[in-house]
């Protein structure tokens, strides 16, 4: 029996777990962001099919390279979802113990080794843990930091099944193709010091201990992947901010740190007489990422830098937390020659760069044509009427005008100065679009064949991380390829359509 793994076990079990129960509920809470120890986490993915359902249809579950994999044997099921009990199934399973063999995978010379604890745990560790290793007698424990790491281990489960009509057949879109439901539910490892204690003193040195002990799972929440990186706070990365000139922290590649993510600086302060964790600062990462995807060794050098997105001073000590986000904004504007919506979404390319879709209605001056030909106008939208005197002023607006409308995209870009204010700059084009006849009665209708490029820039007051309100001004001109010349008679002529215009609007980031 190999004594020396047995009493690294049990000596490990205590001190391990005083980690793992820092919080029972793994759910953040406001204010509790910092109270849960961050550990990289673990990952296994099972899915459970419906009996007729193809799993070639099955959206294989997204899983970040921040998370170490636990494969486990077996990850698709076939059963009859209509009837069946997930919660028993799940049971029966005994995922808990699948889990446990993937840290625990071979017996030898008396006991479970602890190889992949010791190199989870080496990967895992920060260069933070290297230095206090070296500083301490005892050196760096790289199987204690595994031992955290169990605790970490979550469990996806995913359901697919077909949407079914009253006869029983399988719905299907416009497409033909078969409309899927699937729901997701995220469940935990529930290896407390009684269930760690118990394994390590009754299983841990027989053969079949890991299939025989007891690990229960618990269930954490239903939703989807990105509920789950908001929600549980084992699912965000965290790291202590080294310096401030730039902002740099030990975080990296092996976290899955991309460019623009997004982090929140908090702090601990009192609070009731209690410890809560506060946010002051947003912060992004820049285009310098580390790359930790090796081993730590305590060199200090590579470290990943970030801008200060919004806030109050970034210092030293605090901690970087990540926080999830879907990456667009949405945009409504109104200026003195068009008004619309812009949406945009972060490259990921380069520090605030965004790509962007926008709509806008054209605003300067209404043409209206009489019967001969005389030609007015009056301020309002830019559209083009013909005047039918036979027929009423509502009738001559709804059948006899034509209105236009832009569409385009584009790229902007936008900086961040000061404690909360922003300016950005973009350039784009797109299409000129009408409705009705651009024809007259006795003429074949003409094609509008109009093309348009921009440049514009905004100065933002940003009033929280996911709202700001801006200034912005906008520079367009026109192109035509159509049998009339739109370009030059209407949209690039000043007395109808001011090619310059300035506005304020509002951004929704989410």
């Amino acid at each position: 029996m190999n004594l020396k793994v047995l009493a690294l076990g049990l000596a490990l079990a205590a001190p391990a777990f005083m980690n793992a129960q820092e919080e029972v509920n793994v759910l953040t809470a406001r204010g509790q962001e910092l109270h849960r120890e961050y550990f990289r986490p673990s990952l296994s993915v099972i899915y459970f099919i419906d009996k007729d359902f193809d799993i070639d249809d099955a959206e294989k579950q997204y899983v970040s390279s921040q998370f170490d994999i636990n494969e486990l044997p077996k990850n698709v099921y076939q059963l009859d979802l209509a009837n069946a009990d997930i919660q028993a199934k799940i049971k029966s399973l005994k995922l808990g113990n699948q889990v446990m063999k993937v840290w625990y995978p071979e017996f030898k010379d008396g006991a479970y080794t602890t190889e992949v604890i010791e190199k989870r745990g080496e990967y895992s560790a920060t260069d933070n843990d290297i230095i206090q290793g070296k500083a301490s007698s005892r050196g760096t424990d790289f199987s204690k930091l595994g031992e955290s790491l169990i605790d970490r281990s979550y469990i996806i489960v995913k359901t697919f099944a077909y949407s079914k009509d009253e006869n029983g057949g399988i719905r299907r879109d416009k497409k033909g193709k078969a409309i899927i439901k699937s729901k997701s539910y995220l469940y935990k490892l529930d290896f407390n010091k009684e269930v760690s204690t118990a394994f390590y003193e009754k299983h841990f040195t027989h053969p079949n201990g890991v299939e025989l002990a007891n690990f229960p799972i618990q269930y954490i929440m239903e939703g989807n992947y990105d509920d789950f990186k908001k929600k549980v706070s084992d699912f965000k990365v965290q790291a202590t901010v080294l310096g401030t000139a730039p902002i740099v922290a030990k975080v990296g590649l092996k976290e899955g740190v991309k460019i623009d993510d997004r982090y929140d600086v908090m702090e601990l302060v009192e609070k009731d007489g209690q410890q809560v964790s506060k946010r002051r600062a947003v912060v992004r990462v820049r285009s310098k990422i580390a790359d930790n995807s090796d081993v730590a060794t305590g060199d200090t050098t590579d470290l990943t830098q970030f801008y200060k997105f919004i806030g109050l001073n970034v210092k030293e000590g605090m901690t970087l937390v990540e926080h999830h986000e879907l990456g667009f904004s949405v945009s409504p504007f109104v200026q003195t020659n068009q008004f619309g919506v812009m949406i945009d979404y972060r490259t990921k390319k380069f520090p605030g760069l965004a790509v962007y879709a926008k709509f806008d209605i054209p605003f300067g001056k209404k043409i209206i044509i009489d019967e001969q030909d005389n030609i007015s106008t009056k301020t309002g939208l830019l559209s083009i009427g013909y005047k039918d005197s036979s027929k009423t002023s509502i009738e001559n607006e709804l059948e006899n005008t034509v209105h236009f409308y832009r569409g385009g995209i584009g790229f902007i870009q936008e900086f961040n100065f000061a404690r909360n204010f922003s300016a950005s700059f973009g350039v784009g084009g797109g299409w000129v679009f009408h409705s009705g006849d651009l024809g007259t009665e006795n003429s074949k209708e003409s094609k509008l064949k109009t093309y348009y490029g921009e440049a514009l820039g905004r100065f933002g007051l940003m009033l929280s991380p996911n709202f700001q309100l801006f200034a912005q001004a906008s520079y367009t001109y026109h192109l035509s390829a159509g049998e009339i010349d739109f370009a030059k008679e209407l949209f690039n002529n000043s007395d109808y359509l001011s090619p310059l215009g300035i506005g304020i609007g509002a951004k929704v980031s989410f």
